[in-house]
């Protein structure tokens, strides 16, 4: 399988056409089996292809039919056949271009055929089956074969020597060399002979070297580099589960094998195609796999891309199905996918590419594939110009302009395309899901690769929001709950393109934070390409909170967000590993905006920042790789060199999981769980530590040191914590600090400064690993046992030092269980270290971390995850969503609006704490809102500056001053005991909550607060008082709130009582004078809502004769045995005549 670069052959004989179907549009087009002049080409497919760009021709080995296939590229049409000895496998061109190499494995020989014939002129026999083969710069032949002799080590690779000089003797053995490969998998599985080769050879643009590759068991493959020059390898590596397909980087400099990119000079593994770098997520259950040698890569003439594809089936016994129908575009520094291309069928094997980069050519199912890649944008290409957004939504709806946000989807290539969003309701393996009865539903936890998130509560069978879609098929019941909790989607046309609105499900106003994001997959059928996902996050937040977040993109797999943080105070900068995008994200501090994020390896996982400030360490987790940041010019300047590999070296891939910078350099530990160090340009493994007495360190791991790198604390998943004092260069202590059962959030970790204390999961212990202090324990109910409580560990997910005597700790909301509604914030701490005493008030976030913890369970996060400003007057989290920034500021008390203590909610009529549903109360006290009252209509949520709500809902507000607000109790709401809040949006305060009791009935009469006169009137209008006193057969209106329900007409809390139809309470009596005496009682001929007004009701009664007559009678109402008060400062009176 080798390109032969001669003169290019003109653009327009070399691509082919792309089909332009309305739906389901793929890129390329395919050759299968065909028929011409009566001779049956591609039966069987091929195991290999060639291309002769000089003569513009394909040549295709048929291993079945013991043939080469000769294709013409600029006619497109098969020319004839050059039969073969036994078997032919693999092929090269001369680098003259004269002759085509064919490996014939049962025929043990090596066929050459003259091109410009087309006919075989020479059959060399071997003394091994050979199977790979490849032309050096020298123009001698690379030969694999099966071997001979003791355990077939004898005559592994060969080397034929073409000139005439070696006619005697041109064959020669290479002498060092890997084991022997096993045979071919013939037959081949699934019928397919590109999947039966087990080596490979591939040779540089140059020819001065030749990559190799021997499968020397079904697992285990050797690869080497040869030199051509001196005939012999250089070097070579074992490793794991790797097809035998290969390409070669034009500089020579590194290859694939597989799946997996290698440095070419040191055999280290830089990178793995891998999910977690895909824009987009694959089927349910599916992952790269090379179970077989499913699919194949080429670089691109330039070196500035990698193209592949390879198989994304799941990984099974027997394997599945290969599923290789995306040709990935990737970084040839790290596989970054930039996008994926739909294929017509799936590719199986080797790629070629024209030396002008302009078309791929490759193996695939029923034959071979062209892939015009040099006019991918003549066809559609639909490009998301967000792939996330963040829709906001707070109790006062003053974030009602980012409730809606839009991601336009434009046209990066031709044509035209319509686009959608298609909910992927993929929910993470090790869910747990509470039982859902007919009732409200519980929540959800989703968990898995270190990452928990709770959905809220929902209804079984609830509605699926509108416009949302998803794939056919039954959903589980973790998927209907995500269903349920996602935004809702319109789709409407622009001149822009198609534009996607996602808009803020109301369902969960009901808990604060942000709920699990929803992932939209944009479905766009005429497009070629897969277009990038778009994370949608949906935030529910107290209308005062000073936080904000910034929404950072992710790649949409599990467990590829943001992983670790470092803070440059020098430059007021942070720097995040963004894993899934291979990059490190710089957040300026100043500025609060995100600048120029720095390309690094795969999978970036963890930071280290020299106690200068002037070098950035990153740990790349796909690789063998660690990179090295200039923070001045952030860019990368250079990566850490590994020690090399033995000859041959079984060693398996290891790569860094957590960096530290110290006064003796960097230190880290691998994936395997060994502590190495940099020193200078080289990792090397430390000696195993007394302290520590293991090679290893049990998983998983935590690790901070202190601002000038003084000192270490590393954290141990068996609850171990390591003290490192970097003037011994030594582990000094150890101490187990956590003990089965382990509970809460578990990894967080710091350092103070000059290590005066250093924080683990909250707890902090000084030099000698003693506890100081610790987060403590929290009380809560527990769900479902009213009255019961339980104890449990203070929740905290992230940790950062500010000075000597002062620690920041970020806590989330205490989740009992997965169907509680989350109703606090979480929060930032100050605390002091050494007492543990939280320093004034806690200061409230608008979301919480990256998982969330439920119950007693223990769950392991990243630990690094929080930084403050060098003042302390700022912390920086990450969270659900991208980067919290959370003000430690401490607003002054007296600015903040405050309930009073005693009657601080009322009736609005008795000013009594009787309180119902639909009622009208006031809240009294200080700092409550500016001077406003509602217009005509329905009343507002926010008024005044201010909103107020009951449990996360805002209340209807008719009227606000500094000293008192006037709202209105939901209708819906359920009797019950509340807290009641006053928020003042404006300037971010609020006040404390205030407790009330709400009950269905708290009948009062309205009473003008100034004269005392009540709102009764007579029939005329008059209002009853000592110069219109009532007498027998009056009829009277009274004016009343608190009655409670009413039939005929559905209200929404603050919505004004319609003219029709009337809104009728139940049965209501009226007393005037004391109701034990039954000549009190007057007949009550209607009472319902006043239309026109909001909660206020019209009790029409008709006074008769044997009323009781004076001149200060009271007036009572009753309704359902509740009767309106007759005590306090606002009973009504009125004279009887």
């Amino acid at each position: 399988m080798r390109v032969f670069l001669l003169s290019g052959l003109a653009a327009a004989l070399l691509l082919a056409a792309v089909p332009a179907a309305a739906q389901d549009a793929t890129f390329g087009t395919v050759v299968g089996p065909i028929t011409q002049g009566g001779v049956n080409y591609l039966i069987g497919g091929a195991s290999d292809l060639i291309l002769d760009e000089g003569r513009g021709r394909l040549y295709l080995i048929n291993t079945g039919q013991r043939r080469v296939e000769v294709y013409s590229l600029p006619q497109r049409r098969f020319l004839t056949t050059v039969q073969t000895d036994a078997t032919p496998m693999s092929g090269a061109m001369s680098r003259d271009g004269t002759t085509l190499y064919v490996t014939c494995f049962d025929g043990s020989s090596l066929n050459l055929i003259d091109l410009e014939r087309l006919a075989v002129v020479r059959k060399v026999s071997l003394p091994a089956k050979p199977e790979g083969v490849a032309v050096g710069a020298d123009e001698r032949v690379l030969l694999t074969t099966i071997g001979t002799g003791t355990n077939n080590t004898a005559n592994v690779l060969l080397l034929f020597n073409p000139s005439s000089e070696a006619e005697s003797a041109p064959v020669q053995n290479v002498l060092v060399t890997p084991g022997p490969p096993a045979s071919p998998l013939l037959p081949p599985p699934a019928g397919r002979v590109a999947f039966a080769p087990r080596t490979n050879l591939i040779a540089t643009p140059d020819g001065w070297r030749i990559i190799g590759l021997l499968a020397t068991s079904n697992t285990q493959r050797s690869l080497f580099v040869y030199d051509v020059a001196s005939a012999s390898i250089l070097r070579a590596r074992r490793v794991n589960e790797t097809s035998s397909v290969l390409s070669v980087a034009p500089d020579g400099s590194k290859f694939m094998a597989g799946l997996r990119l290698f440095d070419a000079e040191t055999m280290q593994v830089i990178a793995q195609q891998n999910a977690a770098n895909l824009p987009y997520t694959l089927p349910t259950g599916s992952n790269f796999n090379v179970q077989t040698n499913q699919g194949g890569s080429v670089f691109s003439p330039d070196g500035s891309k990698i193209y592949s594809a390879f198989n994304f089936a799941p990984l099974q016994n027997p394997p599945a199905r290969a599923n290789i129908s995306q040709l990935l575009i990737n970084d040839p520094e790290n596989l970054l996918t930039s996008m994926g291309i739909k294929l017509p069928e799936n590719l199986s094997g080797n790629m070629v590419i024209s030396s002008d980069g302009s078309t791929i050519y490759a193996l695939s199912e029923s034959g071979f594939m062209t892939l015009p890649i040099g006019r991918l944008r003549e066809s559609p290409l639909a490009m998301p110009d967000n792939s996330a957004s963040l829709l906001v939504s707070d109790q006062c709806l003053t974030a009602a302009s980012q409730r809606t946000q839009s991601v336009l989807v434009r046209n990066e290539g031709s044509g035209r395309f319509t686009a959608a969003a298609q909910l992927v309701p993929n929910v993470v393996a090790g869910a747990v899901v509470p039982a859902l009865p007919g009732g409200p539903g519980g929540g959800i936890v989703i968990g898995g690769g270190g990452i928990n998130i709770v959905l809220p509560p929902v209804t079984p069978g609830g509605a699926t929001p509108p416009g949302v879609t998803v794939p056919g098929g039954t959903l589980t019941t973790q998927q209907q709950a995500l269903v349920q909790v996602a935004p809702s989607v319109r789709t409407e046309q622009t001149a822009g393109g198609p534009q996607i609105n996602f808009t803020f499900n109301s369902i969960n106003s009901r808990s604060l934070g942000t709920v699990v994001p929803h992932d939209f997959q944009i479905v766009a059928p005429q497009a070629v390409n897969i277009p990038s996902q778009v994370r949608v996050y949906q935030n529910m937040r107290n209308s005062e909170s000073r936080a904000e977040v910034v929404v950072v993109p992710v790649a949409p797999a599990g467990g590829a967000g943001l992983t670790d943080m470092a803070v440059d105070h020098a430059r007021q900068r942070i720097y995040i590993t963004n894993a899934g995008l291979n990059r490190v994200e710089v957040f300026d501090m100043r500025s609060k905006s995100f600048m120029t994020p720095v390309k690094v390896g795969q999978l970036p996982r963890s930071l280290a920042l020299t106690p200068d400030g002037g070098t950035l360490y990153v740990g790349n987790s796909g690789g063998e790789s660690i990179s090295v940041i200039d923070v001045d010019r952030l860019e990368v300047i250079g990566k850490i060199k590994f020690p090399p590999l033995p000859f041959n070296s079984t060693e398996g891939v290891i790569t860094p999981s957590q960096l530290v910078a110290t006064e003796r350099g960097v230190m880290m530990i691998m994936s395997n769980g060994t502590l190495w160090k940099i020193i200078g340009d080289e990792a090397l493994p430390r000696p195993v530590s007394p302290v520590i007495g293991s090679t290893t360190v049990p998983a998983p791991r935590s690790m901070a040191a202190t601002p000038n790198g003084e000192f270490a604390i590393l954290l141990a998943g068996n609850g171990t914590a390591y003290l490192y004092d970097a003037l011994s260069d030594e582990f000094v202590q150890s101490r187990v600090l956590f003990t089965n059962p382990i509970q809460g959030y578990y990894g967080p970790i710091a350092a103070g400064p000059r290590g005066q204390y250093f924080v683990v999961n909250g707890t902090v212990v000084n030099q000698s690993l003693s506890i100081l202090s610790s987060a403590g324990t929290i009380t809560g109910a527990v769900p479902g046992r009213p009255g019961a409580t339980a104890t449990t560990v203070k929740p905290v997910a992230a940790v950062s030092a500010i000075g000597t005597n002062l620690y920041a700790r970020f806590t989330p909301p205490q989740v009992a269980a997965a169907n509680v509604v989350v109703t606090q914030p979480a929060t930032v701490e100050l605390v002091d270290p050494n007492t543990g005493v939280v320093r004034g008030q806690a200061f409230q976030a608008v979301e919480g971390p990256l998982s969330t913890l439920v119950g007693n369970n223990r769950l392991n996060i990243n630990g690094r995850t929080m930084v403050t400003d060098a003042q302390g007057t700022t912390a920086y989290v990450l969270t659900t969503s991208g980067l919290s920034i959370v003000p430690l500021d401490t607003v002054p008390a007296a600015n903040r609006p405050t309930i009073q203590t005693q009657n601080g909610v009322v009736n609005a009529a008795s000013r009594l704490p009787q309180l119902a549903q639909g009622g009208i109360v006031s809240i009294l006290g200080r700092n409550l809102g500016r001077d406003d009252k509602a217009p005509e209509g329905n009343l507002p949520f926010a008024l005044g500056g201010v909103c107020v709500t009951i449990n996360n809902t805002a209340l209807p507000i008719a009227s606000s001053s500094p000293g008192q607000v006037n709202v209105q109790i939901p209708w819906d709401l359920a009797a019950g005991r509340y807290p009641i809040v006053v928020r003042n949006f404006e300037e971010k305060l609020a006040s404390a909550p205030a407790n009330i009791t709400v009950a269905r009935y708290a009948p009062a009469v309205i009473v003008d607060p100034g004269t005392k006169e009540p709102a009764i009137f007579h029939i005329d209008g008059r209002r009853v008082n000592n110069d219109n006193p009532p007498s027998r057969d009056d009829r009277l209106l009274i004016y009343a709130v608190g009655l409670g329900p009413v039939t005929g007409v559905r209200l929404a809390a603050g919505q004004v009582t319609p003219e029709a139809p009337e809104a009728v309470t139940g049965d209501v009596k009226v007393f005037i004078d004391d109701p034990t005496i039954r000549e009190a009682e007057m007949d009550v001929e209607s009472s319902k809502l006043v239309p026109g007004l909001v909660g206020v009701y019209q009790i029409q009664i008709y006074v008769p004769w044997y009323r009781r007559r004076g001149d200060r009678l009271p007036v009572t109402v009753e309704i359902n045995k509740v009767q309106s008060p007759r005590t306090g400062d606002m009973v009504p009176y009125i004279p009887m005549r």
